[in-house]
Parts: C-alpha cells; structure tokens; sequence
C-alpha cells in the first residue's frame, strides 16, 4: 500500500508537476524521497523565501503549480513574503511545510508555531494532511489553488501521516471553473 508521502508526490506528478522547491529538514524528508520516485526534481536553495519565489517563476513559465517545500518554525515563517507574492500575483503555489508528528506536537518543545494559522491569511486554504483521503485532499487544494483567481493553498504534513500506508479511496475529480462566461451563453448583442 502506497504511503501518503507516495500519494501527494504521485497527484502532483498526475498534475504535471515536475519541480519543487526548497530547503529539506527531518520533517520532509519522506516527502523529498517520493518525490524523487514519482520523478519530481527537487531543487534546494538557500532560503525559503527564494523557493518560493522559484516556484511562483515556475507557475508562470508553466502553467503547472509550482511547489514550495519547508520545514517548521523559521522554515515556514521564511515562506510568507514569497507565499503573499504569489497571492498578489494570482500564482497557483503549493506550499507544503513539514510538522513534527501528531503525537508529540503536545509536548514537543522545539520550533512550534501554528503553522496552518501562520499562513492562513495569506493561503486560498490551508490543511493538515490527514492519515486517509489524501489524493483526495491534495486533488481539491490544487483544483483551490488553480481555480479563478489563482493563488496558494498550504498543505501541512505531520511525520507521522508523511509515512503512514494508505489505502487509495475515491478519487477527487474536480469540477472545470470559468472565470468568464463562454462566448455561446452572451446574450446578442
């Protein structure tokens, strides 16, 4: 059974998706891994801020999400000016941040911030990714962050759901958006 880090990597491939960006850390170590199976190369940088700003460039060369990938405390806090650039700019930008596991977040001392409040008012959504559903929670932020007035969207993945096995459920189809009505539906002039 394939783990949740195998099945984010996997919708993202399905996307189109080919590149990510970022800083590694324990927490997303999972993560870089499955992407480099599912053939997604990762590029590390030297800040998150310039990741963020790489994968917005990658957006708008692409047309494809462009993907930014940090760990917790100053990783995550690095991410927010490039997180509301691609807000401003109307990128479709997936940021995944790391997150110590479920279980020891109570008592877990080191670089512990609320990750999902931190970036939420500069994210069209945010969310934990859950031990089951997660092609389906990844499918609908990128639908989120693709849809009229693209932007962001962030995903946060504890260790502890980032290896988890899962067995795949339905799969989140999404529904086309238009942001202008087609030509056929105007009224004549």
């Amino acid at each position: 059974m394939p783990r949740t880090a195998e099945i984010i990597a996997q919708a993202l491939y399905e996307e189109g998706v080919r590149y990510a960006f970022g800083i590694p850390g324990g927490e997303v170590l999972e993560l870089l891994d499955a992407f480099r199976t599912a053939g997604i190369k990762f590029v590390l940088t030297k800040h998150e801020m310039g990741a963020g700003m790489m994968a917005e460039a990658s957006y708008q060369l692409t047309g494809k999400p462009g993907v930014l990938v940090a760990t917790l405390g100053p990783g995550i806090t690095n991410t927010t000016t490039a997180v509301a650039q691609a807000l401003l700019d109307r990128s479709a930008l997936l940021v995944i941040t790391g997150e110590v596991a479920a279980s020891l977040k109570p008592i877990y001392t080191h670089q512990i911030i609320d990750q999902e409040a931190l970036l939420r008012p500069i994210v069209k959504w945010s969310t934990t990714i859950a031990a089951k559903n997660t092609f389906d929670q990844v499918r609908k932020g990128i639908a989120i962050a693709k849809g009229p007035m693209p932007g962001p969207v962030h995903f946060n993945l504890p260790t502890d759901v980032a290896g988890s096995e899962q067995g795949e459920g339905r799969r989140f189809a999404p529904v086309a958006l238009r942001s202008l009505p087609r030509r056929e539906d105007l009224a004549p002039v």
